[in-house]
This record gives structure tokens, sequence and C-alpha cells, in this order.
């Protein structure tokens, strides 16, 4: 159960970091679209 519960907070954490690195990017695209 513990083990579950760690891989899952795991799993949270990297897809955090997943969607910040993809809302970068999105916002890079977009500022070199706009120019």
């Amino acid at each position: 159960m513990l083990y579950l519960l760690n891989y899952n907070n795991r799993n949270w954490k990297c897809t955090l970091q997943w969607l910040y690195s993809c809302s970068i990017l999105c916002n890079s695209m977009a500022l070199v679209i706009h120019a």
C-alpha cells in the first residue's frame, strides 16, 4: 500500500514537471508566432 502511494506520488511529480515544461514550450511557440 505504501509502495503504491509512493509510486503514485512520483508519477504525479513527473506529470507536474511535464506539464510545466509543456507550458513553457507552448509559451515560447506563441512568442515566436506573434514575433
